[in-house]
């Protein structure tokens, strides 16, 4: 019986204690994931060593984390590169800020958005600047000549108004309509006119535009701009009617810029404000406000079966609070 209860115990402690060993055991790698990647501060950056780093391949390392990926960066030499990459299925993801559109819709799937972004103007910080008189003498005038027929309408509502309360006796065939009625109307005609033309101005008046020749895409019509091949800010530049000066990579974008071969550069948002405050500080300004907005996903091809798989692990992501602890990494709250 001794002998039995001894084979026990050793067989009892071998059982429990190899449970113990499997469950420290990390998760072996369910699959190999070839992802596809191309250069954009500071959603993909070289990090020093030979390898990568930035929000998108943070992002990435946890969404692999979650769904226990082994993963194989896959560099693509420009940005029409990496969308091909996409659609011929020569990767089986891929991302450096992409934006998620219909036309590419078409050709490919996407995770669920997992960044919200759009286009900005970035300009040289000196040369772009312009004096007050400046300021007053061209982009006033050409402010208050936008507002259309609000001045006109505001003038003839408030002239109104003032003799009515003035110099109604002198017009007998006003006297038959009850003063406060039309004092009320006209009044509130001036005062609506009145709020959309201060609400106009303040539009046109910003800190920026004060500043800056060129803040605000209406300035870029025939002005020669540098962006990026391939992406949404080249059909947007086209509708502003600007001269589009398309590029393979973003950091000569930036030399034509300083060179002054171009007025603006136009691209996504994070970006520009990111290089404006590290290697471009004191020399570029990202300038005006975010317009065309448009959302980031995972590019992934037609019909792919990690489509699923990724949008919850975003979505745990997002629960879990890491994405929140990535995002104030790089962009602060």
């Amino acid at each position: 019986m001794k002998s039995l209860g001894i084979v026990l115990s050793l067989a009892a402690s071998i059982l429990f204690g190899s449970n113990v060993v499997a469950q420290e055991t990390p998760v072996a790698a369910t699959r190999t994931v070839n992802v596809g990647i191309f250069e954009t501060d500071p959603f993909v950056m070289k990090d020093g060593n030979g390898g990568y780093t930035g929000f998108d391949i943070e992002l990435w390392n946890a969404i692999a984390a979650d769904l226990h990926f082994k993963t194989n960066f896959v560099h693509a030499n420009s940005f029409p590169d990496l969308l091909d990459s996409v659609k011929n299925g020569k990767v089986d993801a891929a991302l450096s800020s992409i934006t998620v559109n219909s036309e590419r819709h078409n050709v490919m799937d996407f995770s669920t958005p997992y960044f919200n972004s759009g286009l900005m103007i970035m300009v040289r910080e000196v040369e772009n600047k312009e004096s007050v008189g400046s300021f007053v003498s061209t982009e006033l005038p050409r402010s208050i000549s936008s507002l259309g027929s609000y001045f006109p309408l505001f003038a003839v509502f408030t002239l109104a108004s003032l003799f009515l309360v003035f110099g109604r006796s002198r017009w007998e065939s006003f006297k038959s309509v009850p003063l406060t009625v039309l004092t009320a109307v006209l009044a509130f005609g001036a005062i609506f006119t009145g709020i959309m033309n201060a609400s106009r101005l303040s539009a046109a008046m910003t800190a920026d535009h004060f500043t800056y020749q060129v803040s605000l895409p209406r300035d870029l019509r025939g002005k020669p701009v540098a962006t990026v091949a391939g992406t949404t800010s080249v059909p947007v530049l086209a509708t502003y009617g600007a001269s589009v000066n398309a590029v393979t990579d973003i950091n000569d974008a930036y030399a034509m810029l300083t060179a002054g071969q171009v007025e603006a550069v136009v691209y996504d948002a994070p970006t520009l404000q990111y290089y404006a405050k590290t290697t471009g500080a004191g020399q570029v300004a990202a300038v005006g406000s975010v317009f065309a907005q448009q959302p980031y996903g995972i590019a992934l091809p037609p019909n792919s079966d990690l489509r699923k798989q990724i949008d919850g692990a975003i979505l745990r992501i997002k629960e879990n609070g890491i994405y929140d602890r990535l995002y104030q990494n790089y962009f602060g709250e």
